[in-house]
């Protein structure tokens, strides 16, 4: 009868000390998780207006140096102006749809 008492009491002791640090350390770690993914989800959109701005940026530079060539004539120089105007309107409005997209929902 006493041997049978030790064994619930080891195994009640067991529990405790091996089962519910496991329990508690693994929930503690899901719950850093979650918070991990909702912070890398909700960095998203300021990455991606980020990134956009610096490729306009470096559209803009290239296509200012292509400009500014000396051997363009004047007609070729406005056809390529308004060209470069027209598609930077166009990435323009892709870029802040990509927004539109990324942002996150309340």
């Amino acid at each position: 009868m006493v041997q049978l008492g030790t064994k619930r009491t080891a195994l009640v002791l067991y529990c405790v000390l091996l089962v519910l640090p496991t329990a508690v350390l693994g929930g503690l770690h899901w719950r850093q998780l979650r918070l991990d993914h909702s912070n890398d989800v909700a960095s998203i959109p300021r990455d991606a207006e980020d990134a956009a701005r610096r490729l306009m940026e470096a559209v803009k530079l290239r296509l200012t140096r292509l400009l500014d060539r000396e051997d363009l004539d004047t007609e070729s120089r406005d056809l390529f102006r308004r060209t470069i105007e027209r598609e930077i309107a166009t990435l323009k409005r892709f870029m802040e749809d990509l927004r539109h997209l990324v942002k996150p929902k309340p």
